[in-house]
């Protein structure tokens, strides 16, 4: 919330976009993804976005690529994408 537009548009492409953590097709992608993010993505965010990213997103998205069904995001994960968004 109030974040520029290009800090705001960076996070949700290193979620969201095609080479960000949402777009992994195994485990091991999906790790060099986060370790891309959380250099580059996340190194301007504030700390509030860091942890919840961490928390929250990394795990759920790693839930979904485990459990078979990798490239699908959930509604926590749509719900974050719309506040970061606007």
């Amino acid at each position: 919330m109030g974040a520029r537009t290009q800090a705001r548009k960076t996070i949700v492409d290193g979620l969201f976009g095609d080479s960000g953590l949402a777009s992994a097709d195994n485990v091991i992608a999906f790790d060099a993804a986060v370790t891309m993010f959380l250099e580059k993505g996340l190194a301007a965010a504030p700390e509030d976005i860091c942890n919840y990213v961490s928390t929250c997103i990394e795990t759920l998205l790693r839930l979904n690529l485990s459990s078979g069904r990798p490239r699908w995001t959930n509604n926590n994960c749509e719900a974050i994408n719309h506040v970061l968004k606007h």
